[in-house]
Order: structure tokens, then sequence, then C-alpha cells
């Protein structure tokens, strides 16, 4: 479902020139921030929610040329301070760490694009083993341990096993070397849709370890404004064009964009 307010969509089309930038026309480049995050992005991956949702956007407007720069996920808060190498970033929650770069006025908070929860995942005829060894992934926040991501303290104490990427925990919860694992719900409705196979050998939680809701996100003094930014992802759901590209990875009930 996509939600967005009437007032800001009329206006929106024709505001869309207003925050361009004035340099003769000439296009600027945008560098976003991106982490292993599936399904909305990974180099892994042949298609992922972000490197679609640019084509998009470059296709249907030429102030701006938009381009993915990958970072591991604890190198993101620099990638996109005042002294980083980028200037946006989707899909990231508020929760996860920007507090400290928030108070300082160096981020700036764009539109909720989607809602999702991390879930506690366990294979089939295996929910009653005692669970000695959980896995989740390097610089990811979970609220089973307070939202820290240091990944000595986090091994050492909770016996937290932190792996670079959610395929390599699917593998060792398959071959029995994790009791279980966490994974979010965006990720588990990918897997539902394009490998059903897999999915079925799992056991989700109803329990859930956080609900998150992700944004948009840039650097305050960034190449790129966020009512820019704004206007363009409300043309975009406008032009229906932003709820088949999010059903296509079986995400459609995590589209909740709203410009407020």
């Amino acid at each position: 479902m996509v939600v967005f307010c009437a007032a800001q969509t009329a206006l929106a089309y024709n505001a869309l020139e207003e925050d361009a930038p004035e340099q003769d026309n000439a296009t600027v480049e945008v560098i976003v921030a991106a982490y292993e995050f599936p399904p909305y992005y990974s180099s892994r991956l042949e298609r992922h929610v972000l490197g679609e949702l640019l084509e998009l956007l470059n296709q249907h407007q030429s102030d701006y040329e938009f381009s993915i720069h990958e970072v591991r996920p604890q190198q993101r808060y620099q990638a996109i301070s005042g002294q980083g190498c980028c200037s946006v970033l989707f899909f990231e929650s508020a929760q996860w760490g920007w507090q400290p770069l928030l108070e300082e006025g160096v981020i700036t908070l764009g539109p909720v694009l989607t809602e999702g929860s991390d879930h506690y995942v366990h294979l089939q005829g295996r929910r009653d083993v005692e669970v000695e060894r959980i896995g989740g992934v390097v610089g990811y926040h979970y609220g089973l341990v307070g939202y820290q991501d240091d990944k000595n303290l986090l091994e050492e104490e909770y016996n937290l096993y932190l792996a670079d990427t959610k395929r390599t925990l699917i593998n060792m919860l398959l071959g029995e070397r994790l009791d279980m694992i966490m994974l979010g719900s965006e990720y588990l409705s990918a897997l539902r849709k394009n490998e059903p196979d897999l999915y079925e050998q799992f056991l989700v939680s109803d329990e859930k370890d956080q609900e998150y809701r992700t944004r948009l996100m840039l650097q305050t003094k960034g190449d790129v404004s966020l009512s820019w930014m704004q206007q363009q992802l409300i043309y975009l759901s406008e032009e229906d064009l932003l709820e088949p590209l999010f059903a296509s990875f079986g995400l459609e009930q995590a589209l909740v964009f709203s410009p407020q």
C-alpha cells in the first residue's frame, strides 16, 4: 500500500523543477551509499530494489544521475556524514545508530519508505532444540542485544555469531551450525516469492526481535535536497511505478511510502 498526502501530490509535478541544480543544465552526479541489505541491496544479487529504483529516478529526470557506492554496514554512518563520499542512503531506520548524527544536524531524515520486522528463524523440526548459538549480520542492530553493534562484544558476551551475509546465516542454519538466526520480514518475503522450496524449510517465529520503518536519509549539505527527492518519489508513486517495482520482489505489503 502506498500512502501519500493529496495536497502535496497535487503540487509535486509542478514543483519538480524548483529544486533542480542551477549549473548550466549540467547533470549532477549523486552518490548513493548502499550496504549488504537484501532484497533492498546486495552486489551478490542480479536484481535488488535499490538498483531498480535508481534506474527509475534516472529515467524520469535529467537534473541528477544517481549511482551506487557500496560500503560495509558499519561504514554507512561515515559515508553520508559531512566528510563522507555519499549524499543519500535509502531504506534505513533512524533507530539503527543514527542518533548522534541526527542531533548534530549532519543527517536529514526523509519520508518513510517501508516497514518491516526482524524474526527469529529455526529449521523445521528443530524448534525445540536448545538455542545455544544465534546468528546475525555484522553491522546490523538487533533488539535482542539492545541494538549494540560491537562485533567482539556481541560474540563474546551474547554468543551471537556475526556473518557478512544473510545467505551465510542460512547455510549455517541448514548445516545445523547455528540453532537460530534473525532475518528481516522483507528478506523472508523475497525468499517466499523467489525460493519457496528454501523458505519451506524454515520455521519463522511469531515473536519479533524488532519492528522498524525504513526511510530516505540525506546528507544535510549534500548534492540533492530533501524536497526534490520527495517530489520525485511522489511523482513515481503517482505514475504507478513504485508499487509494481516492490511487488516484483514480494514487498507490496512492506511499501508504505508517505511524504510526510
